[in-house]
């Protein structure tokens, strides 16, 4: 193999492992996120975690039937679910009183909301992700 030809497939084999990298990382980071919101979504009777639903390329627009009060079925279908790199990933929780819960409606049980407090962490989910993702 000539020089060149080394070059090329070094660069090649180079690029694949950054794109698995970064694609492993966007879902690890997606599903960290994710998760944690789920975990910090208050129970009642397990139908508001249920409800979280993983979707790719447009958020859900139904209504779960399903009760998940230790949200392992929900995370189950996250870690399932997740699209990596180039594909928008959404949870969407479609129940009338998520949104209130999220903006106060739970002040023991979530007092600053489920999806904004990780929002609000993800900068930390990032930086721990990549350093555990690095080539």
């Amino acid at each position: 193999m000539s020089n060149n030809a080394q070059f090329e497939a070094d660069l090649q084999a180079f690029a694949r492992a950054v794109g698995q990298s970064l694609d492993k990382t966007v879902r690890a980071i997606t599903i960290e996120w994710f998760s944690s919101t789920v975990l910090s979504t208050p129970v009642d009777t397990g139908r508001l975690r249920g409800n979280w639903q993983l979707t790719i390329g447009a958020p859900a627009s139904s209504i779960s039937a399903t009760l998940d009060p230790t949200g392992s079925i929900t995370q189950g279908n996250i870690v399932r679910g997740v699209g990596g790199m180039g594909k928008v990933t959404y949870l969407t929780n479609n129940l009338d009183y998520a949104s209130k819960i999220e903006y106060g409606g739970s002040r023991t049980k979530a007092p600053r909301g489920m999806v904004r407090i990780n929002f609000a962490r993800i900068k930390g989910i990032i930086n721990r992700t990549v350093a555990s993702n690095a080539i």
